[in-house]
């Protein structure tokens, strides 16, 4: 069992020496300054409960399964690939010039929109 720093309890970590029963599954920190936190676990038989615990607590707390909830190992290029679908998907929303028409929808004519010839449509360049 290693000492470990508050620092280190994120939700998903495994930690033992929060309670007498045994090991406990970290569900959220929440934190005080900087030398204490407000701990809510899930004990083995599925029990809620939080539990304060100060810089001095460091010491009998053991990790024993790292918390994997701020992972970046995931794949770079899928990501991109979604964001990407994402900016599209949103860019109607805050580009009122760009259609992005996939032969579904209605076109600027046929919605009546600046096809007309009101003066409100007309652009100056």
């Amino acid at each position: 069992m290693s000492a470990v720093r508050l620092e280190d309890l994120t939700p998903g970590a495994v930690v033992s020496g929060v309670t007498s029963n045994g090991l406990v599954a970290v569900v959220a920190v929440k934190w005080y300054g900087s030398n204490a936190i407000n701990l809510t676990y899930r004990t083995d038989d599925g029990h809620i409960a939080d539990q304060l615990l100060y810089r001095d607590h460091e010491a009998r707390i053991g990790l024993r399964e790292a918390s994997s909830a701020y992972g970046f190992d995931g794949d770079g290029h899928l990501f991109k690939l979604a964001a990407e679908a994402l900016r599209i998907r949103m860019a109607g929303r805050f580009d009122p010039m760009w259609t992005g028409k996939s032969g579904r929808g209605r076109s600027q004519q046929d919605l009546g929109g600046c096809a007309s010839s009101r003066p409100s449509c007309a652009f100056a360049l």
